[in-house]
């Protein structure tokens, strides 16, 4: 399962963005390159693996997961999910083969992080 170039935000303070359970093995997964924010939630712990929790280096130095995640505000600017100019997702992004956004723009390279490029 790849999980890459996602934003993710979640307002609550007392739940993670992954909850992976015994039945997902970790190393079946590739996490890197996502914008996490939890503006909520202080310790910035993200997820959970099995009832523990992790922050994004915990990730990165246990699992060799989220090498390149971060924990920061995206700036959309509007409900329908682009990010604003000087979002941290602007160009952020790594190649994958995902050639277009949701609204049909190339992905440049490097790609906003995200579901939608900055016009």
């Amino acid at each position: 399962i790849a999980i890459v170039n996602n934003i993710f935000e979640h307002l609550g303070s007392n739940k993670v963005i992954l909850d992976k359970n015994e039945n997902v093995k970790i190393s079946s997964l590739m996490l890197d390159n996502n914008l996490y924010y939890m503006p909520n939630r202080n310790d910035q712990k993200v997820a959970k693996f099995n009832g523990e929790f992790f922050d994004i280096n915990q990730l990165n130095v246990q699992f060799g997961k989220e090498v390149n995640g971060r924990f920061d505000n995206p700036l959309f600017d509007n409900e329908a999910l682009s990010v604003a100019n000087n979002s941290p997702a602007n160009g952020a992004g790594v190649n994958t083969s995902i050639e277009t956004d949701f609204d049909g723009l190339n992905r440049p390279n490097p790609p906003t992080i995200g579901a939608y490029e900055i016009n």
